[in-house]
């Protein structure tokens, strides 16, 4: 974790008059931030006196001290004294320094802002193993399997499994900060109906490693041109397309594995198939699939396991 600057606390205090009865101080403090590869938590405070019908905390933030995106942390309607803030922003890029500042909004109008503070995101988080090169293989969980859900219907199989090798190079050019893992399905079903085939067609699962410990990574799906994951089921059919940025993916660094949490909307998919008994709504490109449910990473050098891990 590195910061471009870390505490340097800053109040700024405004006493606004609404009427000499209705007196509202407001004070916005910006204090460091908790930042990962691609996320950060703000911990920021505000402090307000007297109780007034509304008032709304949160931040600024962006690549530039004119920042550009704003967040709500916190409703601080009827509540009173120092208050604590804290906000994760997501979708941020590796190795970037952002500005974000503190702010609160009192009831009539007037606005209160922390110091200007910057904070620098982690480089590019990799997954790697104790013993290189290592072979990684990605098992569902039997118990809360991976499940793609397509309008009201889903997809699952009994066994879906993919596999990837990863290389000390790898690990030290930050290459392995993706793993494209070359999947095997079986016993597959959707919509309580089996399926008579998945064809992979040559393509991936990519899973992007998170901040290391309990972090948001990500999935996507990478095919060769004109290629895609078939799914079909007699009269109805479906395609999984290349694709990035499939989250929010959870990665849990356990003793040996990484245990892996899907619980994704916003997938793409081609429906390419809608006849007889599909509960499907025409065909064509769609972008409202689900990827939910759970699976283990975990590594193994000649043959033997090897603990698997997320580093900076």
């Amino acid at each position: 974790m590195r910061l471009a600057l870390i505490g340097g606390t800053v109040a700024l205090l405004a006493a606004m008059l609404a009427s000499p009865a209705a007196a509202e101080t407001l004070e916005a403090e910006t204090q460091a931030a908790n930042v990962g590869s691609y996320s950060a938590t703000l911990n920021g405070k505000v402090f307000k006196q007297f109780k007034s019908p509304t008032a709304l905390a949160g931040y600024r933030f962006g690549l530039t001290s004119s920042y550009g995106t704003e967040i709500e942390a916190a409703n601080l309607t009827g509540q009173n004294g120092s208050i604590s803030i804290p906000a994760t922003v997501e979708g941020l890029q590796p190795n970037t320094i952002y500005h974000f500042q503190a702010g609160i909004a009192g009831p009539w109008g007037e606005e209160v802002f922390g110091k200007d503070m910057t904070f620098e995101t982690a480089p590019k988080a990799k997954f790697t193993a104790a013993k290189l090169p290592a072979s990684l293989k990605l098992e569902e969980d039997t118990g809360n399997p991976l499940t793609f859900g397509i309008e009201g219907g889903t997809f699952s199989c009994e066994s879906l499994s993919a596999s990837a090798t990863i290389t000390l190079a790898d690990v030290m050019f930050g290459r392995s900060s993706e793993v494209a893992l070359v999947p095997s399905f079986s016993g597959c079903s959707a919509l309580g109906i089996g399926v008579s085939s998945v064809k992979a067609n040559g393509c991936s699962l990519v899973l992007r490693a998170g901040d290391s410990g309990t972090a948001t990574g990500g999935m996507g799906v990478s095919c060769p041109e004109g290629a895609a994951i078939e799914v079909s089921m007699g009269n109805c059919a479906f395609s999984l397309t290349s694709q990035t940025g499939v989250g929010p993916i959870s990665e849990t660094v356990e003793t040996n594995t990484i245990d892996v949490q899907a619980d994704a909307t916003g997938v793409d998919y081609v429906k390419t198939k809608d006849g007889q008994l599909c509960p499907f709504n025409g065909t064509g490109a769609k972008s409202d699939g689900t990827l939910k449910g759970g699976a283990t990473l975990s590594g193994t050098n000649e043959g033997s396991p090897t603990a698997v891990s997320i580093i900076h």
